[in-house]
């Protein structure tokens, strides 16, 4: 679903970006938010990034890579 539909907005949008730390903070904060969403966890819930990574079966966060890419 992220991979068809969000991202490739996302990546469309940020063409005209300057990439900085502060944007990179926020790319991977937008990245993790969505996964968050798809699984339904709570903001309330207690459960890292490492661990929500783990469940959606990712190694790293691939948002910003293809940004930077692009």
């Amino acid at each position: 679903m992220l991979n068809c539909y969000v991202y490739p907005v996302a990546r469309y949008a940020s063409e005209s970006w300057t990439l900085n730390d502060d944007l990179s903070r926020h790319i991977n904060s937008f990245e993790q938010w969505c996964y968050r969403r798809v699984m339904k966890i709570k903001w309330t819930d207690k459960i890292s990034n490492k661990e929500v990574l783990q469940r959606i079966r990712e190694k790293e966060v691939c948002l910003y890579n293809s940004v930077q890419k692009q």
